[in-house]
């Protein structure tokens, strides 16, 4: 399932994972984009200033490897871009929540810190974002994305990998977060293609999981988007 959003403040997506409640967090170096956590020119000297210089492009290389995002869009309407890049017109599930819905509806897991944060847009030629630490590169994208208005959940492994029987290929794949979805949800929508009986079987999911929700057709497929 893929995510979406439909307004500012408040996102939107699919975040539940299989028959628990939990959301997918994608394994970042697996994200085809070689700046995703890159370190930009212009702040690696202040980057170093922290770090030991000889051991500095080997922490950025292997912190990639211990690090999970959740993605969402965020925008005051629905995105027709978003609809068919991440799910399709025809088909896929968006849930619309806010940031403090996703906050709250995570169980805590101190071996699994997160922070939530609007991703920044920046040229990494020309652009020093001034990170103070390099847990915030992965906060950073370039701004051919800037359509993507993106609030990111970013996971860190770097508590976990030291704790007794850690084994990091049961990751490779990703890792899945607890989460309480009553919290999480505050609508769900359905792609604007969607036939009546693909609404019908999402609202009997929803029922199922007693979840009061009732499910919706993409606003885009009234024109009202």
């Amino acid at each position: 399932m893929e995510s979406l959003s439909v307004s500012r403040g408040t996102i939107i997506g699919l975040p539940w994972n299989r028959y628990r409640f939990r959301v997918e967090c994608a394994v970042l170096k697996k994200i085809e984009d070689p700046y995703e956590g890159a370190v930009p020119p212009l702040s690696h000297n202040t980057l170093l200033e922290s770090h030991d210089p000889l051991q500095f492009d080997d922490l950025v290389a292997t912190q990639a490897e211990r690090i999970f995002v959740n993605c969402w869009h965020s925008s005051s309407y629905e995105s027709a871009i978003m609809w068919e890049h991440h799910a399709g017109k025809e088909c896929g599930v968006a849930i619309k929540s806010t940031v403090g819905r996703l906050r709250r509806s995570l169980i805590i897991d101190v071996m699994r810190p997160i922070q939530i944060k609007d991703v920044v847009y920046i040229d990494y030629d020309t652009d020093d974002p001034e990170p103070r630490n390099t847990f915030e590169l992965y906060f950073f994208k370039l701004k051919h994305w800037e359509q993507e208005s993106e609030i990111r959940a970013v996971l860190s492994h770097y508590l976990l990998e030291h704790s007794p029987g850690y084994d990091r290929s049961k990751f490779a794949h990703g890792d899945d977060i607890d989460i309480d979805l009553d919290t999480l949800i505050e609508e769900v929508y359905t792609a604007p293609g969607t036939k009546q009986f693909e609404l019908d079987a999402v609202q009997s999911i929803l029922d199922v999981y007693g979840l009061k929700r009732v499910a919706k057709q993409s606003q885009i497929k009234r024109g009202t988007g």
